[in-house]
């Protein structure tokens, strides 16, 4: 149990670094697909088109996803824990900074 806290705090960690990708996937969301839809109102001076932030938005999360699934799969193997307890909890600490300034 004490090495999963070891991995949540690096995936803690790592959630700082998500808040970018997730942030502009979220932009790219609210101004997009779900303003079509009406859910969401978009950005007035967002006149440039979605194509650039649907791409910010793919790399930056593909090479997030890369280098946290890297991590965690070092860990992984590490850690004595079932992988039924392990990626929830490493989800979850690493949405955990997104939500608390999406809540904010």
């Amino acid at each position: 149990m004490r090495r999963l806290l070891v991995a949540v705090s690096v995936n803690l960690l790592l959630g700082v670094l998500a808040v970018v990708p997730l942030f502009l996937i979220w932009y790219a969301l609210s101004n997009g697909p779900l303003a079509t839809l009406g859910w969401t109102r978009p950005e007035p001076t967002e006149n440039d088109g979605m194509l650039i932030w649907w791409l910010l938005a793919a790399v930056t999360f593909g090479g997030f996803a890369s280098i946290w699934g890297l991590v965690n799969l070092w860990i992984r193997g590490r850690v004595a824990v079932s992988g039924s307890r392990y990626w929830p909890a490493c989800v979850a600490a690493s949405l955990v900074p997104f939500c608390l300034i999406l809540l904010r």
